[in-house]
């Protein structure tokens, strides 16, 4: 990654410690939430799971899934309303009704699906698994052993000491 430094103005991190390009400890977070199924329930978890990478699954990074009602929803950005309703295996469904006004998300029943962290969870709870936060802790823990690395990412390290040398406090 090249980064044109004098051109910069405004550098934001997000808080929560994620500050990497990489993927594959979504696959151990997943193994994790499937050790909680029934094994019957595994092989259709696994299942669903490769083919909401695949994007052949209504399932989608930009999505709201209600675990209540194990449907997928999508949302207008500016206001939060229900556009489209769909079931587990993608059929469309006239239910916006149900969902009147601004949703409120949580992290348990009406999940915004923001980013990789949450495709595996839609899927388990989809599957009948109650709390994730366990599998998550499993999976951060390990991402601090010496068993995981992350991905190569060419230039992190020198831009993260240029930002150190360069940085400012304004408020």
């Amino acid at each position: 990654m090249t980064v044109a430094w004098s051109k910069v103005k405004l550098v934001i991190f997000d808080l929560d410690g994620t500050l990497y390009e990489d993927t594959h400890h979504f696959e151990f977070y997943a193994e994790e939430l499937s050790k909680k199924l029934e094994p019957e329930k595994r092989e259709l978890f696994w299942n669903d799971y490769q083919s909401i990478l695949k994007g052949n699954h209504p399932v989608a990074v930009g999505r709201i899934y209600d675990a209540k009602r194990d449907r997928i929803l999508t949302v207008n950005p500016e206001n939060n309303n229900v556009v489209k309703v769909f079931d587990w295996e993608g059929t469309e469904l006239d239910e916006q009704s149900y969902y009147s006004g601004s949703l409120t998300y949580d992290f348990d029943h009406l999940i915004a699906i923001g980013d990789g962290w949450w495709l595996p969870v839609a899927a388990a709870k989809h599957y009948g698994v109650g709390s994730t936060y366990d599998s998550y802790c499993k999976t951060k823990d390990y991402m601090q052993t010496d068993e995981f690395t992350f991905a190569d990412n060419p230039g992190l390290r020198e831009a993260l000491l240029h930002l150190g040398e360069k940085r400012t406090l304004s408020l």
